[in-house]
């Protein structure tokens, strides 16, 4: 099925991993790390090129950070593409239809970043079997688990595949991704046997009342 087949009218949803925020927050830890480096151990920065470490250290430091938490995904309709350092920067095209499993990893549960490994069905075109997605927030009581690309990608996900749930999720969890609780079977009716029983001891109890009141008469 080509790609035009399979997405959805309407706007493509794009998340990306490392915001600003997040790279901004490693920079100027970064910077202060150096710069307890120079308190506390001056001779870092007594020989000749030392300006020049310095950077490249903060530079080096943020672009290893991009590399461990670079994300990119695009989910339209119920066609998805994922990019990341564990695809080797590749992008990765499946349909929601594809999938076979979704697991989260065994992390904290309070943890910000979730990661979570999705599997896919045996297809002779797709060489791989499974990806990553990382998933990171600190919004929320259940932080990474419910961050807006796994709620967004579990919604395409069952919206095809109504009975594909999140394993391992962590135990008491009460999130977006728990699964809807089970319908409670309806009572089963009473059985003819026993409505016939009924009916009869009814019967016998009226009858012993009125056979009662002829005796007080």
């Amino acid at each position: 099925m080509g790609k035009k087949a399979i997405k959805a009218a309407g706007r493509a949803q794009v998340f990306k991993q490392a915001s600003e925020a997040e790279v901004l927050y490693a920079v100027v830890f970064v910077q202060l790390f150096v710069a307890a480096a120079a308190v506390f151990f001056p001779e870092l920065l007594t020989f000749d090129g030392a300006w020049l470490v310095v950077p490249g250290f903060c530079v080096g430091t943020v672009a290893l950070y991009f590399l461990c938490y670079f994300q990119q995904v695009v989910i339209e309709g119920s066609f998805v593409q994922v990019r990341s350092t564990a695809t080797f920067f590749r992008w990765r095209h499946f349909d929601v239809g594809d999938v076979q499993g979704v697991r989260r990893l065994s992390v904290a549960s309070d943890a910000e970043v979730q990661a979570f490994i999705v599997s896919f069905k045996p297809a002779q075109e797709r060489s791989w079997k499974r990806i990553r997605l990382v998933a990171s927030t600190s919004a929320g009581e259940n932080k990474g688990i419910d961050a807006p690309v796994m709620l967004a990608f579990m919604r395409a996900v069952t919206c095809v595949q109504p009975d594909i749930k999140v394993e391992n999720l962590p135990p008491g969890y009460r999130g977006a991704l728990a699964p809807p609780p089970p319908l409670s079977a309806p009572p089963a009716p009473p059985s003819r046997g026993k409505t016939r029983k009924r009916k009869q001891a009814a019967a016998a109890d009226r009858a012993n009342r009125d056979r009662r009141s002829k005796v007080k008469l």
